[in-house]
């Protein structure tokens, strides 16, 4: 062999180099031609009729002036039957078709735009333990790899532009969230309907909690400093409240505010007391027969002078007057214990009477 194992061509086959006066010898020359011909078959042919039998490393890289995109595997600048082995980094100038599944093994960065031609785009694999987007028609999932079922997404921030996000699907088995101007409506999936919200907590930051809607015909919960109030929709007026019970921890139902116009119930130990709202003195309880009033008493019917009315005269005195003060009622009972009412009992009688004797509810004398 005529190469140095460097590349470097040398002629050392017997008889070389020649010297002066040799004569000339057919096995000397047989003997350099044969090591030429080896030489020129161990080069690389421009024309490409040899092939190479080991890697050739190129030290300055590979220039080619062919200009073709390469459109298939058997097209381009360079073609290559087996793999190919890069390992810097690689710059593509126009478009990179992969025929074949590809496998990153490190992170892809890109500033363009990625084109999935498929219908999925798999994460780690295509098993029930590894994540895809797939798109259907117009939807684009996040599914198990093995498209078993729907995969969790975890994000910091979604922005929708259509103003609708489907939680399950599109019908009305389905939950919704879209956007109505400056609300977010909780939805059936078909859109026929509100949905319900369940939470274990619910901040409203506005102090505001529109139930239903936001007019005269709906409800709305709102803050008012430490109050809780519930008013119509439009904020027009208080609205009612249907409950099986109320609890007030505090012991006190302010009844329309807080003021000495409004009414409140209070409690006192075991004593439920009808008080002006602001506590400053007693208020009046209307019923179907009467009402109670801390100053006016126990009033039957009205008001009027041919109406009742009972209250506390002086220290343990029980008085039965016209509904209007203007005058002393009449008492009638069933049965009175010993049938007698007396002075001595408590009891005062109207003029110079003190006592007064009843038989089956009928005062029949009196003294």
């Amino acid at each position: 062999m005529s190469y140095n194992g460097a590349g470097t061509f040398t002629i050392n086959s017997s008889g070389q180099p020649v010297v002066l006066s040799t004569t000339i010898s057919d096995t000397v020359f047989n003997a350099l031609t044969a090591d030429l011909a080896t030489g020129l078959s161990t080069a690389i042919t421009k024309d490409g009729q040899t092939a190479t039998t080991v890697r050739i490393p190129f030290a300055a890289g590979i220039n080619s002036t062919l200009a073709t995109d390469a459109t298939s595997t058997s097209t381009g600048s360079i073609l290559t039957a087996g793999g190919l082995g890069v390992t810097k980094a690689a710059w593509i100038g126009g478009l990179l078709n992969v025929a074949g599944a590809t496998t990153l093994q490190s992170t892809l960065t890109t500033t363009g735009d990625i084109t999935v031609g498929g219908d999925n785009l798999y994460f780690g694999g295509a098993t029930s333990a590894h994540v895809q987007l797939k798109r259907s028609s117009t939807v684009l999932e996040v599914k198990l790899g093995d498209d078993s079922a729907y995969a969790n997404l975890y994000t910091y921030s979604v922005v929708n532009t259509s103003g609708i996000a489907y939680l399950g699907g599109a019908s009305s088995s389905d939950v919704r969230l879209q956007r109505s101007a400056a609300v977010l409506q909780v939805k059936l999936g078909d859109d026929t309907a509100y949905a319900n919200v369940y939470a274990s907590s619910f901040i409203a930051t506005a102090g505001i909690l529109y139930l239903n809607g936001a007019a005269a015909t709906d409800v709305r919960l709102q803050r008012s400093g430490t109050i809780l109030e519930v008013k119509l929709g439009d904020n027009s007026a208080y609205t009612n409240i249907y409950a099986s019970s109320l609890v007030a921890t505090n012991g006190s139902v302010l009844l329309a505010g807080s003021t000495s116009s409004e009414v409140g119930l209070f409690r006192v130990l075991q004593t439920v007391r009808v008080r002006l709202a602001d506590d400053s003195a007693y208020a009046d309880l209307e019923a179907a027969n009467g009402f109670l009033s801390g100053s006016a008493g126990l009033r039957f019917v009205g008001t009027a002078a041919n109406d009742v009315r009972i209250n506390k005269n002086g220290n343990f005195t029980l008085r039965v007057q016209k509904g209007d003060g203007s005058g002393s009622g009449n008492l009638q009972a069933a049965a009175i214990s010993g049938d007698t009412l007396a002075a001595a009992n408590g009891f005062t009688g109207a003029g110079a009477y003190t006592s007064f004797v009843f038989s089956a509810g009928i005062c029949t004398s009196a003294s």
